[in-house]
């Protein structure tokens, strides 16, 4: 793999995890109930105990691409400042991919 190719891919991978991250439930969301008399809060059964991931709509979706794409321009703004040249250079490559994901306006 050429070394631009393993900057998308960790680009893309971070975007994923993002994206992931916002889809997962609030801690505030109530407990499954306890069905077990063995074990404190157990739920029978297959997949008992999983909970519905939150949806996103577009506008998430795009205000996530857009957190990612400005997170990693300030940081390589800060690199730059640090005369690290190459790894702002490689955060904005991230950055070029991330974007890449927008949704247009309509």
């Amino acid at each position: 793999m050429k070394a631009q190719q393993r900057d998308e891919m960790a680009a893309l991978r971070t975007l994923i995890a993002a994206i992931d991250n916002a889809e997962s439930v609030d801690d505030a969301s109530p407990a499954p109930p306890s069905s077990s008399e063995h074990l404190a809060r157990a739920v029978r059964g297959l997949r008992g105990a999983e909970t519905v991931r939150r949806s996103l709509t577009e506008r998430d979706l795009q205000r996530i691409i857009e957190a990612e794409v400005w997170e990693r321009d300030a940081q390589a703004e800060r690199l730059d400042l640090l005369g690290r040249v190459e790894d702002a250079s490689r955060l904005r490559s991230e950055a070029d991919v991330i974007a890449r994901y927008q949704i247009p306006a309509d």
